[in-house]
């Protein structure tokens, strides 16, 4: 919310008032300037949000602010559109009363949808008839278009007052599920004519004048939401990264041009030139995406973030680990360290999670960790451990890079949602990386071999041999040959589990000689632990109490049998002689 308000709003206020010096300098009138600040605060959603989830940045704070700033313009459309009949002076033409009489006609009819959509879509759910989600879906948008337009606004309005409304609903995630397949093609459609809509000839005989204002537009649209990001709070690598995906005109501004066009507005040659300028900023944007982290490392010309005096004079003890980034592992990991009488410091950017954890009494540091003097003032040179548990993969290498340059011997973590860094992470520093997605795939091979009663330190020695040099084991799975044959081995041989006796269960008060769990299930009982204690070979007669632990042998399929048979008195093993 803050970033959509304080950073969208930001942004448009700058380009609305550059765009007002065209009028001030007598180059275009007032309408016509209001209109180009109208396209200029447009940026593109999907290319630059493609591109980052290409890159697996989805989760990088430059992505938030990129994708916050664009919700902002996404929503800023409604009321543009609606002011593009007042610009082009179509109001008088409905007159005053008319057009008041279309604004609460439109306002009746949406606020009428808000409320009786749930219940259609309700209906819809109940018939149990999938094909319905999509043809209502598609009706709606159609009618809601064909609305706005009879009432005298844009088609495209009115399309996009019905997607909100739609994704309000308690079945916008069948309705999402179910149109899913077409949006692409939609996607796709749209671009096409967009391109189609630009004459190449054109293009070709106004390069000259094209590629000029290209670039005029996007350093314009660079140092606006560099403003604005500033305005948030970031550091000065963040406002770069996020400036760079925002310097586009996106999909809504063509909606605009060609609304604009059709109200008269602008010449068609204002509409080609106006179209070709914002195709080639899409087209500049992946590039743009890729050299944003070489040019935010490069860029020293203004301070990322200052540490707070009062943090560094706290320390006075050794800190024993630095968090670099504290999102829920960092909190979880803090948590754990302060259980543990572990001293550990916190390092994070965002200025808001930063005020927070203050206030609980974290020792936090507002600070950019690709900063050296930041690292250096946090006490990275000192410090034992350094888990790092950002999203932002640029950062995450230069940040290692400068603290093994400040402490050679520090012991890095680092965590990473691609694996494909994972090498790369550990040349530059990382001593051991975390990757989550082969962390998942672990965690559920550990559970599945605790079910099969794999003895645990087994299970151990091979969570170890497929973490060890970076999970090669997993990367490259021509190396994983022979690496389970101890599991194969245990998995056709017997093996040893033990069972918690509950108050619940049926083998309570029952002896050993009554339950018969040989005969019944084929697993033996060769100890009983209670009250911290041991009883080796205890005798058939010594009744279960609740709270002991059975020390279990036998084979896999005995061993379940006999968790179940003690459980509820079921479950019994048929054997075979």
């Amino acid at each position: 919310g803050r970033i959509i308000v304080i950073g969208g709003l930001t942004q448009a206020v700058i380009l609305l008032s550059l765009s007002l010096i065209l009028f001030f300098t007598g180059f275009y009138s007032f309408a016509l300037s209001l209109f180009v600040g109208f396209v200029l605060i447009q940026s593109s959603t999907a290319v630059p949000i493609k591109i980052y989830q290409d890159r697996k940045e989805i989760d990088a704070p430059h992505t938030d602010t990129v994708l916050g700033i664009c919700l902002f313009q996404d929503l800023f459309i409604v009321p543009l559109l609606l002011l593009l009949p007042v610009l082009a002076g179509r109001v008088g033409e409905m007159q005053p009363a008319r057009f008041t009489a279309n604004i609460a006609i439109l306002a009746a009819s949406l606020f009428a949808a808000w409320k009786l959509l749930p219940y259609l879509l309700r209906f819809i759910a109940e018939s149990k008839i999938r094909e319905l989600f999509v043809l209502t879906a598609v009706f709606l948008c159609i009618g809601s278009a064909f609305l706005t337009s009879s009432l005298g606004f844009s088609m495209a309005l009115g399309a996009f007052i019905c997607g909100i409304i739609l994704s309000r609903s308690e079945f916008h995630h069948q309705i999402s599920s179910e149109i899913t397949p077409f949006r692409d093609v939609f996607n796709s459609l749209f671009f096409i004519s967009i391109g189609m809509l630009i004459n190449i000839g054109f293009v070709l005989n106004s390069l000259h004048i094209i590629l000029p204002l290209t670039a005029a537009v996007i350093l314009i649209k660079f140092l606006a939401n560099y403003t604005a990001i500033f305005a948030l709070g970031y550091p000065n690598r963040i406002r770069i990264l996020s400036a760079m995906g925002l310097s586009n005109i996106g999909e809504f501004a063509f909606i605009l041009l060609q609304t604009g066009s059709v109200y008269g507005l602008i010449s068609a040659y204002q509409y080609q030139l106006a179209g070709s300028v914002a195709v080639f900023t899409l087209f500049a944007t992946p590039l743009l995406i890729i050299l944003a982290p070489k040019i935010s490392c490069s860029s020293k010309s203004v301070q990322a973030c200052t540490v707070d005096p009062s943090d560094t004079k706290k320390k006075k003890t050794k800190i024993q680990v630095l968090i670099v980034g504290f999102g829920l592992a960092g909190k979880h990991l803090a948590k754990v360290l302060k259980e543990a009488g572990i001293s550990y410091s916190v390092l994070e950017f965002n200025a808001v999670i930063v005020r927070q954890a203050k206030a609980s009494g974290e020792p936090i540091t507002y600070g950019d960790c690709t900063r050296a003097d930041i690292l250096q003032a946090i006490g990275m040179a000192d410090a034992l451990v350094a888990v790092y548990l950002i999203s932002d993969n640029s950062a995450l290498k230069q940040s290692i890079k400068h603290a093994k340059s400040l402490n050679s011997t520090i012991f890095i973590i680092a965590r990473t949602r691609r694996f494909s860094e994972i090498e790369t992470l550990m040349k530059i520093g990382a001593d051991e990386v975390v990757a989550e997605e082969f962390e998942t795939s672990i965690e559920l091979f550990t559970i599945v071999l605790t079910r099969l009663h794999v003895p645990r330190n087994l299970i151990r020695s091979q969570t170890k041999l497929l973490r060890q040099d970076g999970y090669e084991m997993l990367r490259v799975p021509a190396n994983s040959k022979g690496i389970s044959e101890k599991v194969l081995a245990a998995l056709s041989a017997g093996t040893t589990d033990t069972f918690y006796v509950g108050k619940e269960h049926f083998s309570v008060d029952k002896t050993l000689f009554t339950l018969n769990l040989r005969g019944n299930a084929g697993a033996s009982v060769i100890a009983i632990v209670r009250d911290d204690k041991s009883m080796p070979n205890p005798p058939s007669d010594l009744p279960l109490l609740p709270g002991d632990i059975l020390v279990l042998v036998g084979t896999h399929a005995q061993i379940d049998a006999a968790f179940d048979y003690l459980e509820t008195g079921k479950g019994k093993l048929t054997l075979q002689v």
